[in-house]
């Protein structure tokens, strides 16, 4: 996530529990990260993604899944961090 946003914690996020934070990670070696394309957080699997994201200005608005309409059949309570490399 470092290499696609930097700094940037706001699009970085992975789980929300009072605050957005990063606590999810891909660890990657050094030739690994050399062959980086692109990363990012896919969160549409979470319940109430929607209320979440209006509720803080710095964050991007987004929304879950239609299939997604209670915490028990949402894909996780954390978003899925992704990578892509060009191997």
């Amino acid at each position: 996530m470092e290499l696609e946003y930097g700094d940037d914690t706001q699009k970085r996020w992975t789980y929300h529990y009072n605050t957005f934070d990063q606590i999810d990670y891909i660890l990657v070696s050094k030739p690994l990260k050399d062959k980086f394309i692109k990363a990012g957080v896919q969160r549409k699997g979470m319940y109430n993604l929607k209320k979440l994201t209006e509720s803080d200005n710095a964050i991007d608005n987004e929304t879950q899944y239609s299939s997604v309409t209670h915490w028990t059949n949402a894909a996780s309570d954390h978003g899925a961090v992704w990578a892509e490399f060009n191997l």
